[in-house]
């Protein structure tokens, strides 16, 4: 483990010096040309923070935990739903009924070939299959809390400074709050039912207790909403959430759009369920056909 976490830090140490050195050229360049052209993205910001407010650890840190999160969660989602389209074809012909409708027909000559910023917003169904795939497929199940005092929720006394173990798949299969909890269906995303803000958490959770009200019962069938509600303030929701479901948009709108896929029975039933740092699919096997 150790000999591990060290070659994270080595290769994460050279990525920021690579790049402070690549800073500085650019910037010796900009200054006898008058112009900035150094680049601007997400390495640059935290660089540009870290020359006054962050120390290298923190620097180091932040780099890993967008380096890590941003990678393997949204691989593991696009696993998830790419099984999940096998074992549903209806739903695959759907959804690439939809991203034909905005990207064009595979054997179309004018079919757009890249998925711009503007076009996101089009793909309805598509996201409404993230958004179900997370529910039933959290990448992280389980996310942790300490609440801030003392609380007595029905017969149990939950005491200042305890740590409270929130299980993201209990409350998203909840049938209190969910209809079919166990069945895979996108359109229940289209069809304009309320969904309460920590019902669904896939992205973790967490707001300002003050400017609640308290709109939930306190009888222990809402305890895991009750207590994100109540004994979790502060922001806490995933910094790359949007980014992350921008990505998947993408990378599952092209790939579709090309390719045909489908898993035999066989493999369908070989699948399983990994727990490491993410809950993924293993041994999966699929079959793709081009489109065109």
């Amino acid at each position: 483990m150790n000999a591990s976490l060290n070659n994270v830090n080595k290769l994460i140490n050279t990525i920021i010096a690579d790049r402070k050195q690549s800073r500085a050229a650019a910037a010796a360049t900009a200054a006898e040309s008058q112009g900035d052209k150094t680049s601007k993205d997400l390495l640059d910001i935290i660089l540009n923070a870290s020359e006054t407010d962050l120390s290298p650890q923190y620097l180091r840190d932040e780099i890993i935990t967008f380096m890590g999160a941003g990678h393997e969660t949204t691989s593991t989602t696009t696993m998830w739903t790419l099984y999940e389209l096998c074992r549903h074809p209806s739903i695959l012909v759907k959804l690439q009924q939809e991203i034909d409708g905005i990207l064009g027909n595979p054997t179309s000559t004018d079919r757009i070939e890249v998925i711009i910023y503007e076009n996101l917003n089009k793909f309805e169904y598509l996201t409404a299959v993230i958004k179900e795939t997370l529910r039933l497929h959290p990448p992280v199940s389980m996310i942790g809390r300490k609440n801030l005092e003392d609380y007595q929720l029905g017969e149990f006394m939950i005491r200042k400074n305890s740590l409270i173990g929130i299980n993201m798949l209990a409350l998203h299969t909840n049938p209190v709050y969910w209809k079919d909890p166990w069945e895979y269906k996108p359109d229940r995303w289209l069809d304009g039912t309320k969904i309460h803000p920590f019902q669904y958490i896939p992205f973790s959770a967490g707001t300002d207790a003050l400017t609640l009200t308290h709109s939930l019962t306190h009888s222990l069938t809402y305890s895991l909403t009750y207590l994100l509600t109540y004994l979790c303030p502060g922001g806490r929701n995933c910094l790359g959430q949007r980014f992350a479901n921008m990505e998947l948009i993408v990378m599952l709108g092209h790939l579709l759009s090309n390719f045909d896929v489908r898993m035999t029975a066989d493999q369908l039933s070989s699948m399983r369920e990994e727990e490491t740092v993410v809950t993924q699919p293993t041994n999966l096997d699929m079959i793709f056909t081009p489109r065109c």
